[in-house]
């Protein structure tokens, strides 16, 4: 018995290795810290990782609690933030829609953008609470270690670009949905999530603002603020490859989205109607694109073809 299971477990080491020469590496392990285990062709098994191992599509990378790696994949290099599970073909998919997203602001600057376009993220959640106070007891409301002053702090650490340290100030402010935060400190983890290339707990945390806003209605949250959540959440759906469930949002988003997003707005819907096999929603769309930023800078652009843009 022993020896027969000797003998299979042979066999499936040979397989295993005669799958690997046969599939070509599709990147390496530049460098990497804490925790990071590596399952190399999918099947499983993970085992610690070490900077120089080779990737291939069907690779698997888990990262610790304070793990992170740096990859090479397809000519580009791809950070694996703390505490995740990321397939490599997957990987290498998303590297190449950031890519096609170069002549845009980059992702994380793009946040930052969404943040100010709706007149600012405090007031708009944080007002009604303020005004019951009275203009000049604004500030005591503030008090330490309350979700409104861990709100802000947040806001500061995710402003200058120290996302992960905002998430962790945004976990010690827990609110239920229903209390006036809820929606803001949502999205304030989606957009820290964004930036992080974490585009699944993004779509997650934006779905939850966003499905909240909607059905608190307009008085409570301007359609500004209604709009750039559905194009985050779109935006984060299109990160991951969910074409199809991506369109709705962004086409919804478009009514009121305000200016600066606009044009990532429309790529994002164009890419995901016809990646989705909607080709003639794509062309409609893109034609309403090349109107609406006719003579501007994103006009050369949307002056492709749905193959080439």
């Amino acid at each position: 018995m022993r020896t027969r299971k000797a003998f299979l477990f042979a066999v499936a080491f040979i397989a295993a290795a005669a799958a690997a020469a046969l599939e070509a590496a599709a990147g390496s392990i530049l460098s990497l810290s804490g925790e990071v285990r590596i399952d190399a062709f999918g099947r499983g098994s993970f085992i610690p990782a070490l900077a120089g191992d080779s990737l291939y599509r069907s690779s698997v990378i888990a990262t610790g609690a304070t793990g992170q790696a740096l990859l090479r994949l397809g000519g580009q290099e791809i950070a694996v933030p703390p505490g995740s599970r990321s397939a490599v073909a997957e990987l290498i998919k998303l590297a190449e829609r950031k890519k096609s997203l170069s002549f845009f602001k980059p992702l994380a600057e793009l946040i930052r953008v969404i943040g100010e376009s709706a007149g600012g993220r405090e007031d708009l959640s944080l007002g009604t609470r303020a005004a019951e106070a009275g203009a000049q007891a604004k500030q005591e409301w503030y008090l330490e270690d309350s979700a409104e002053s861990l709100y802000r702090e947040a806001m500061e650490k995710l402003d200058t670009g120290e996302y992960r340290a905002a998430l962790a100030t945004l976990a010690r402010a827990p609110v239920e949905p229903g209390e006036p935060l809820f929606v803001e400190i949502r999205r304030a983890q989606g957009s820290c999530h964004f930036a992080l290339d974490s585009f699944g707990e993004a779509e997650l945390a934006f779905a939850d603002a966003s499905q909240l806003a909607a059905t608190s209605g307009g008085a409570a949250y301007p359609v500004e603020l209604r709009s750039s959540l559905l194009f985050e959440l779109g935006a984060s759906r299109f990160m991951l490859g969910k074409d199809a469930q991506a369109v709705a949002p962004l086409e919804t988003s478009l009514a009121g989205l305000p200016e600066p997003l606009a044009p990532h707005a429309y790529y994002f819907l164009i890419k995901a109607l016809y990646a989705s096999g909607n080709a003639r929603g794509a062309a409609q769309a893109l034609d309403r694109a090349r109107a609406k930023f006719k003579g501007g800078p994103y006009a050369e652009r949307f002056a492709l073809g749905l193959d080439e843009l």
